[in-house]
């Protein structure tokens, strides 16, 4: 879904990969793991780590031990800097779909 969004802001938006900005959102156990699932968004995606904002750590006390630990990469917000045209060709693209049905 990642990639389709970037690729989707990309050719239907004339977004630059450059006006692209990433957020990892992941549990505060990983912590440590902070660079290595960087690490990762930035290969899925080809979004140079520059372009990354501050981890946002979750506090939540996990019940389970997973076995995957280490697979765990969390979730990835992508957002467009100056992004305010987009967002209202977005709704009337929306709006155009509500009206077609």
């Amino acid at each position: 879904m990642i990639k389709f969004l970037i690729r989707w802001l990309i050719e239907c938006f004339s977004v630059r990969l450059s006006e692209l900005r990433c957020r990892v959102g992941i549990n505060q156990v990983h912590h440590k793991r902070d660079k290595i699932v960087k690490k990762f968004w930035s290969e899925v995606t080809n979004i140079p780590l520059e372009q990354f904002r501050n981890t946002s750590f979750k506090k939540v006390k996990n019940k389970k031990v997973y076995e995957n630990f280490d697979e765990h990469y969390g979730t990835l917000t992508v957002e467009v800097a100056k992004s305010w045209n987009i967002y209202y060709k977005i709704l009337g693209l929306i709006t155009g779909l509500q009206e077609a049905v």
